[in-house]
């Protein structure tokens, strides 16, 4: 059955997917380790054992049991973990993996290697009594029903464990089947409740094609368990005869004990496997330096059972159940939209649109978030490299992780991976130096590295740092010049930023030698590439001795993007709305003095600095446009540089005398839209014909035809139908040659130090009576709803919206503050908010709203205050007072905040909380 096989190859990943870190764990914790982390690695291994079994993937089941067997002396602290026994685990579970991976064709794979190093394991490291316990084999079970076979120490492990064992006959058809269930579902349920020494289809109850679809189909599975009989048949709905217990007259008896013997006291054999030495060494002889060739599929391209494991995503319950919810939701907007436009009720058409476009937006969100993954996924593979590479090179290293739960998109997880571990071997190999020359140093031998994601400006972080050597810039200027790749002179202009940066060009190096870690200078650049195509960028800053840091910023999501929408010459480009810094429009009057030649190059000046321009038509080769106001149409553009071809020249030109319609002397048809857009450190402006709105775009690859223009990222099919191509704005850049001026870091911090001195913020404003304006918060919104005046009931001397089926309280700011009352009017707003602490949303009433806009946060405290009055500020010449929402909620409905006061007063003395608050009026 092969969706049996690919649910089975799904699971056992799962099941793996821990396991290689759990034995870092064990290892370090030697003959301390955790009982519960070891007995956790034992019942993954046991749990593919079982399913192989059943499933007749006869080598899967071989490899699984012979971990099983050094994993359960591990458990009964027979055995020791030690780096070396650690080493062939990992190298057995990767070799398990790989049959996983190649799940159709692992019956012929050898694997012979893997069991005979993991005996020698066994042989060379317990007691003669104990090795001999785990290879002799007994058989067990009822002669009435099938026999088991099991080694003698397995079979000593669940006597002292206290289990009972019990043989478990279902019909597959009765048992199984009709009760929903599978198999494999089967004994998931028979290891929640114990071990599962084997479980079998009976074979010779299946008779053959001649006597037709067998009535009985066997299932045997020989369990051990601490669970009585009488629960067994409750859990399996099995009848008493089916489940046979083995009493000490059906096992065989117990070997004779030898006197207690301490495991150390066994002097240790040496065993042929790989380790990790504190200082380079010989690789044992033994183990090739290649896999055997039987399993060199693990590294091979995966196939179908891979395939399916990889194409499919585990999502919770209570986002399916919010799904469903929504849809729902949906259900009943498309119906009311039907009945309305069959009613021809165009005066309800707006609240519908409007509850349609939540209702929509509310689910594609939803849906985006069964596509996120956890990169700890990704992040979970680096302690074994780091590991297994600074053993290999003599080094000494620690690896911190730090926010495995931050979630980034399925795609970003899949493609993350390979420039991360690229970076991560890099610190190892060049970063951390050999013990000897850190305590020279006066650092501690081992070194460390840090890796860490976390969420920064809508976007996530991944900052990968280092306490080792360094980058020293002058070496790395000498190299580049060496190889021709920057001149002397360039060289010597160039900033540590700059110079540092010279190590993601391609080819470039600064290993002294080529080994099989690194030196050949394909990397970086190819790490920075990888990057740039998921829309992120990624810094580098290095101090010699002190260590290096690098940062990679990604966004969340490349499946929905908010984008701006732009026109060059008749075709339509979307631009992502993270590489937008601002919009600038320079009237036809004054391109002359803002536009600049330097260099042969085209820049603005703006607000006293010069921005490189690029024009779109001329980075895509398409001939530029304008919109003729008469008649209404696209002209070509026939004006050759952006400045004008008269900026060097006498005015002679401008008293030629022209007939027709001069587009200089039109401010809108001359005037320059000009898009502000930055890629890591570069910014520059992008010159388009048009502007058009902001849209959210679903993004579409490229056909291979298209994969080699760097100026494009991908595609977008628009509202109206029309294709519009998404522009990669570091591909424009690396096209058009732009670099990163030499001041970009004093003119980063300048600017921030000047958008600091001004910092701003989004208010709605609105007007409770039209000779007084209120503003607040659009952070603190969830939503505003328009409603009719009729819909707001007056229960118990308080407002109320009916909404959802649930009662919202609404505030009325005349009964709250000094406020003039609302004017009668048909219908209202509602600004609907939730507060930190309260599940219950709260509205209040605003009769008209006026616009959204940016406000300075810089507010007077004093003039206007009252409770639920922040302050006051000026906008557009009108006095506008900002509203307090909490202190508003709290003066309407003082009883929810005393409750709320008193839980977290409970809270507190459990242990302390820290409040992390801006410093500034608006947020006090």
């Amino acid at each position: 059955n092969q969706k049996m096989i690919e649910e089975f190859v799904v699971e056992s990943l799962e099941h793996l997917a821990d396991v290689e870190n759990d034995l870092l764990t064990i290892e370090e914790g030697g003959a301390d380790s955790d009982p519960e982390l070891v007995n956790k690695v034992f019942r993954a291994v046991h749990s593919i054992k079982g399913a192989a079994g059943f499933l007749g993937l006869t080598t899967i089941n071989n490899l699984a049991h012979s971990l099983e067997n050094v994993l359960n002396l591990v458990r009964s602290k027979e055995l020791v973990p030690t780096a070396a026994i650690v080493d062939a685990l990992l190298r057995s579970v990767d070799a398990l993996r790989g049959l996983l991976n190649n799940v159709a064709a692992s019956n012929e794979q050898d694997v012979q290697f893997f069991i005979d190093t993991l005996k020698q394991i066994i042989s060379g490291q317990t007691s003669p009594e104990v090795s001999a316990s785990v290879e002799r084999s007994v058989r067990v079970g009822p002669p009435a029903t099938a026999m088991f076979e099991m080694s003698e120490h397995l079979l000593t492990t669940h006597r002292r464990l206290g289990h009972q064992l019990f043989v478990l006959d279902f019909d597959l058809i009765k048992d199984v089947e009709e009760r929903g269930k599978t198999p494999l579902s089967m004994i998931k349920d028979l290891l929640a409740l114990g071990e599962v020494v084997e479980a079998r289809l009976d074979p010779f109850n299946l008779g053959d094609l001649s006597t037709g679809i067998p009535e009985k189909v066997r299932f045997v599975a020989l369990v051990g368990t601490v669970v009585d009989r009488e629960m067994l048949m409750a859990e399996f709905g099995l009848a008493e005869e089916h489940i046979h217990p083995l009493s000490e007259t059906d096992l065989p008896a117990p070997a004779p004990q030898a006197p207690p013997q301490a495991a150390a006291a066994v002097p240790p054999q040496p065993i042929a496997v790989q380790t990790a030495p504190a200082q380079p060494q010989p690789e044992p002889t033994i183990v090739p330096q290649s896999p055997p060739p039987a399993v060199q599929g693990q590294s091979q391209r995966p196939e179908t059972s891979k395939a399916a494991a990889e194409n499919s995503i585990r999502v919770s319950v209570g986002l399916l159940d919010h799904l469903m919810n929504l849809a729902g939701e949906l259900v009943l907007s498309r119906n009311q939209l039907v009945q309305t436009i069959n009613n021809k009720e165009t005066r309800n058409l707006e609240s519908v649109s409007a509850r349609l476009d939540q209702v929509t937006s509310e689910l594609q969100e939803t849906i985006m978030q069964t596509r996120m993954q956890q990169i700890g996924t990704v992040f979970n593979k680096f302690p074994r490299i780091v590991r297994d590479l600074s053993g290999k090179l003599g080094k000494h290293c620690d690896l911190a992780i730090e926010g495995k739960g931050v979630e980034l998109d399925k795609s970003i997880i899949e493609t993350i991976g390979d420039p991360l571990t690229h970076l991560i071997r890099n610190s190892v190999d060049h970063g951390i130096e050999m013990p000897q020359d850190r305590a020279a140093k006066g650092k501690n031998p081992t070194g460390r590295i840090a890796l860490r994601a976390f969420h920064q400006a809508g976007k996530v972080n991944i900052a990968i740092s280092d306490d080792g050597a360094g980058i020293d810039v002058n070496k790395l200027k000498a190299k580049a010049i060496s190889k021709g790749l920057v001149s002397t002179e360039r060289a010597r202009e160039m900033t540590d930023r700059e110079a540092v940066s010279l190590i993601f060009l391609p080819g470039f190096s600064l290993a002294e030698k080529v080994t099989d870690v690194s030196g050949r200078g394909v990397g970086m650049d190819v790490v920075r590439t990888n990057i740039e195509k998921l829309g992120g960028t990624v810094e580098i800053e290095s101090h010699v001795d002190a260590g290096t840091a690098i940062r990679i910023s990604l966004p969340l999501t490349l499946a929905i993007i908010p984008s701006l929408i732009v026109r060059c010459g008749e075709e339509r480009f979307a631009i992502p709305q993270v590489n937008i810094n601002e919009l600038v429009r320079i009237k036809a009057s004054e391109t002359k003095t803002r536009i600049e030649h330097i260099k042969n190059a085209e820049v603005l000046r703006l607000r006293g600095n010069l921005l490189p321009l690029v024009r779109l038509s001329k980075a895509l080769g398409l001939q530029p446009k304008y919109l003729s106001p008469l008649p209404s149409e696209l002209k070509d553009d026939q004006r050759e540089n952006l400045a004008d071809r008269r900026a060097g020249e006498e005015q002679a030109a401008e008293t030629e005398a022209r007939s027709g319609h001069d587009r200089r002397r039109d401010t809108a048809a001359g005037a320059l839209n000009i898009i502000v857009v930055e890629t890591g450190q570069l910014r520059y402006g992008l010159v388009v014909d048009g502007l058009h709105d902001s849209e959210e775009i679903v993004v579409k690859p490229l056909g291979r035809q298209m994969k080699g223009v760097r100026c494009l990222a991908g595609a977008t099919i628009l509202g109206d139908g029309h294709v519009a191509l998404i522009l990669d704005i570091s591909g424009i850049a690396t096209q058009c040659s732009l670099e990163v001026p030499e001041d970009a870091g004093a003119a980063g911090r300048a600017e921030e130090a000047a958008r600091r001195a001004d910092e701003r913020q989004t208010a709605l404003l609105f007007t409770n009576d039209p000779s007084e304006q209120f503003g607040v918060s659009m952070s603190l919104i969830s939503r505003i709803e328009r409603i009719r005046t009729e819909q707001i009931d007056s229960v118990g001397g308080q407002e109320v919206l009916q909404y959802r089926g649930a009662s919202v309280p609404l505030l009325n700011l005349e009964k709250l503050i000094k406020a003039k009352p609302r004017p009668e009017q048909s219908h209202v707003y509602v600004i609907v908010f939730h507060l930190i602490g309260q599940r219950q949303e709260i509205g209040m009433i605003a009769p008209n709203l006026v616009d959204i806009r940016e406000i300075s946060t810089d507010i007077d405290v004093v003039t206007f205050r009252e409770p639920g009055v922040l302050g006051s500020l000026v906008v557009d010449e009108k006095t506008t007072r900002l509203i307090d929402l909490s202190e508003l909620a709290r003066a309407a409905h003082g009883e929810w905040f005393n409750e709320q006061e008193r839980t977290a007063m409970l809270e507190t003395n459990a242990g302390r909380r820290i409040l992390f608050a801006e410093d500034s009026a608006f947020f006090r």
